[in-house]
């Protein structure tokens, strides 16, 4: 008994003799939180009253929206993570993974709660204009992941851009180009929500307005563009693609002529010009308001068929639309030397950056206090467009139907009475896709009384059983003036 006794004592020595000699080995072992503070004298974690307070801090949070959680990688970058990943990364900074004795959870799922109750954000990802960091509104917190790549001012000169603007532009246009691009840069310098109106650039085709848009208007916003026609006109309401996006372009679309299409895409002009906030709307998900530094701008060919997704120019969207006319730019050069003019047009951005912040300033004649610059219609664009409208479709149609007779006759009714005509006529298929919304006869024939041109043939008369009464005159425009007043 007693010889078994000796040789479990000296068994025990043996094994305190191995463990001291594998213990004085060097080893690349990453150590525990709980190894660390055995062998320290001075420990990472205290076992008193604030056992986590010498511990790393973890900047992470977690995502309400996707159920994970974001952390910065070694770059100093925002990315996605699961929360086993962020366990992961816990416990590689020296966080204990078990419990002690006193403690109801370890300080790996402490932290992952804390990071889950007290770091929830709304949403997390790129938010266009905003920086880096946290931000909040009456929907919650949010997580701006990645911000847009502002180029700095650099005194310098720019003769190449010039080039390209002043022949694409002309001199009568420029200053509203500048305009409409300074304020654009001013705002996303400073940070500061700014309404600023849709630029409209049409000409014809391969001129270099495709090229200014995707090589100086959206560098010079940040480096981020979205497509943004199908969610404009009204084809899809997600806009996942469009909220971490500065620049949303339309160009090279094949462009819907009809009419609602033509509204919506009206309406969402409206919007993103007018408005500070916008829904995010995400697949199957709420949609959360956030407030993104947005600019439009629209190329187009200059044909009709291309004009004619333009909407209508109503009084409430005038105001909210730049539309330039764009000649052959003379220093574009042919496809296979495009890439060496690229460089040439990317090295002189901080110069023209500079020219934009510094030293141009909008012409006092051309200033606007809502948008920095006022709103401007090339003229033959905007004769273009209004002979394309809706309601001179609809002016030519009742001239056809109403008027064209050997001794014609004034209408006098409602709205809907002369639709019912207009439909029963033999231009029915031409009515049916022109006045296809509610209301479509009496708006249109509201915009010919009110158009210099039409305004004296069409007359309001008095209300009549709560519907306003129209009268419309079959005579030309020069023999109605003579026409006394009613």
């Amino acid at each position: 008994m007693s010889i078994q006794v000796e040789g479990l004592e000296k068994l025990k020595q043996m094994k305190a003799e191995r463990r001291i000699g594998v213990e004085n080995e060097p080893s690349d072992k990453v150590e525990t939180h709980d190894e660390q503070r055995h062998q320290s004298s001075e420990p990472t974690i205290s076992t008193g009253d604030n056992p986590s307070e010498q511990l790393p801090e973890i900047d992470a949070h977690y995502d309400c929206l996707k159920n994970s959680y974001w952390m910065k990688n070694s770059r100093g970058e925002w990315i996605p993570s699961t929360e086993g990943q962020l366990r992961r990364e816990l416990k590689r900074s020296g966080y204990r993974n078990k419990p002690n004795a006193d403690e109801n959870v370890s300080p790996v799922d402490e932290k992952i709660s804390e990071i889950h109750l007290d770091r929830d954000v709304r949403f997390a990802g790129e938010v266009a204009g905003h920086k880096v960091g946290l931000i909040e509104n009456e929907d919650g917190r949010i997580l701006v992941t990645k911000g847009p790549k502002i180029i700095e001012p650099v005194k310098g000169d720019w003769p190449t851009i010039k080039e390209l603007l002043t022949s694409l532009l002309g001199e009568d246009q420029i200053d509203y180009f500048y305009g409409w691009l300074s304020s654009a840069y001013k705002a996303l310098i400073t940070g500061e929500f700014t309404p600023g109106q849709a630029l409209v650039i049409a000409g014809e085709r391969a001129n270099g307005k495709s090229f200014l848009q995707k090589y100086i208007i959206t560098p010079m916003l940040g480096g981020r563009a979205g497509i943004a026609y199908r969610y404009l006109s009204g084809e899809t309401q997600f806009n996942k693609d469009l909220i971490g996006a500065e620049h949303l372009v339309i160009a090279d679309e094949v462009p819907s002529t009809d009419i609602r299409s033509r509204k919506q895409l009206g309406a969402k002009i409206k919007d993103i010009v007018a408005n500070e906030d916008t829904s995010y709307h995400p697949k199957c998900k709420d949609a959360i308001r956030v407030s993104p530094l947005w600019r439009l701008s629209i190329t187009l060919n200059n044909e009709p068929e291309n004009l004619l997704m333009l909407p209508p120019l109503e009084e409430s969207l005038e105001d909210k639309i730049m539309m330039l006319k764009s000649s052959m730019a003379t220093n574009l050069p042919d496809q296979h030397e495009r890439e060496m003019f690229r460089h040439k047009i990317q090295s002189e951005l901080p110069a023209f950056a500079n020219f934009l912040f510094n030293e141009f300033e909008i012409p006092v004649a051309i200033r606007c206090s809502r948008y920095g610059i006022k709103h401007y219609h090339n003229p033959e664009l905007s004769a273009q467009l209004q002979s394309l409208a809706p309601e001179v479709k609809l002016d030519e149609i009742i001239v056809s139907v109403l008027f064209d007779t050997p001794c014609p006759e004034k209408f006098v009714g409602k709205a809907s009475e002369l639709e019912k005509r207009l439909r029963e006529s033999g231009m029915y298929k031409e009515v049916e896709k022109l006045l296809s919304w509610h209301s479509a006869c009496g708006t249109y024939l509201g915009r010919l009384a009110n158009n210099k041109e039409t305004g004296k043939r069409y007359f309001t008369e008095t209300v009549r059983d709560g519907h306003q009464i129209w009268r419309i005159e079959p005579r030309v425009i020069e023999e109605v003036s003579e026409l006394p007043d009613f």
